[in-house]
């Protein structure tokens, strides 16, 4: 039994939990009475197992109903002067890019089409929310952009579908590469405006990794 063994990560895929739970309810199966030691030590790892999955669970939960509720309740927040952040929600909201002069949209997500390509200058940026993408490489456009209407003195809206990850990151790159910032400080300068602020694990150590360089 000791080739099956759950270590002390705080993190376990699916697939392993549910072999090692199939394992063990097999070797259980061999336990006599004068086992009760080994039967007790199953025990406890299999409930270390199922405290493990049981906060996963939690964090995923509590993970969705913070996008759920970012998608309902939007806003476009100022996150540093001139560049704001948003959900798709508020992207489509023409009285509110009205109100904060909004001449750039920046849609940072696959499948996004301008709304009001009469009214705004848009770029899109096709990717996707994944820890994989590239998120450095394929920012470079609109970097670019960012710094063009701020040295105009426009107001630009960089937004993804939640305004929570894909759209943070472009905005941390900004104030990275553009304003000296480290990526904790650029990402803290978001969140105080924009709460909810939470790039992926992927983004976040690209990031990061741009802060040794």
């Amino acid at each position: 039994m000791d080739s099956c063994v759950v270590g002390s990560k705080s993190t376990i895929d699916v697939e392993t939990a549910l072999r090692y739970l199939s394992e063990v309810s097999e070797y259980a199966k061999t336990l006599g009475p004068d086992k009760m030691s080994e039967i007790d030590r199953i025990i406890d790892r299999t409930n270390g197992l199922f405290q493990i999955v049981r906060a996963k669970k939690q964090e995923y939960r509590a993970k969705e109903e913070t996008r759920i509720h970012g998608l309902l309740h939007d806003s476009m927040d100022e996150v540093y002067p001139g560049i704001f952040i948003s959900g798709i929600r508020a992207s489509l909201d023409l009285t509110a890019l009205q109100r904060y002069n909004i001449t750039t949209i920046i849609s940072v997500a696959a499948g996004i089409r301008p709304r009001y390509p009469e009214k705004f200058r848009y770029l899109v940026v096709d990717v996707e929310d994944k820890p994989e993408t590239d998120i450095v490489t394929s920012s470079a456009e609109a970097l670019g952009l960012l710094a063009e209407c701020q040295g105009k003195g426009e107001a630009v809206l960089v937004h993804c579908h939640a305004g929570v990850s894909r759209s943070v990151s472009v905005v941390c790159l900004y104030l990275m590469q553009n304003h000296g910032m480290a990526f904790f400080e650029a990402l803290s300068r978001i969140k105080e405006r924009r709460h909810r602020a939470d790039p992926n694990v992927g983004f976040r150590m690209q990031l990061a990794k741009l802060d040794k360089k």
